[in-house]
């Protein structure tokens, strides 16, 4: 069974990449959106807390535009860009389909 202590470390991790991912493009002024589990885990929460579940992944949506500017950006926070063509990735896509829709692939 899963304690309540792991279940708070994963809960405080998981923010703390979502920190840090915030502070990037926050601080270069490049406009993003949480998008994925974490998006949706704020919108539900809002309505109904106990229904609201955590994802292990933060997403954020960029334009197309500022994937170079973010990719620079996210260095100094501890992720870096990994171009993963040909991973089928959200809605089914390929990686090079959602690059053209400003998906990032990051890891810490």
């Amino acid at each position: 069974m899963i304690s309540a202590r792991a279940v708070d470390r994963h809960v405080e991790q998981l923010f703390d990449v979502l920190r840090r991912l915030h502070s990037a493009p926050a601080n270069s002024g490049i406009p993003y959106r949480l998008v994925g589990g974490l998006g949706v885990f704020f919108q539900v929460s809002q309505r109904n807390p106990l229904a609201a579940r955590l994802t292990q992944d933060v997403y954020i949506a960029v334009d197309r535009n500022d994937l170079q500017r973010i990719a620079a950006a996210v260095e100094a926070f501890g992720f870096r860009y990994r171009h993963a063509a040909g991973v089928l990735s959200s809605g089914g896509r390929s990686a090079a389909e959602n690059s053209q829709r400003g998906a990032l692939c990051l890891r810490a």
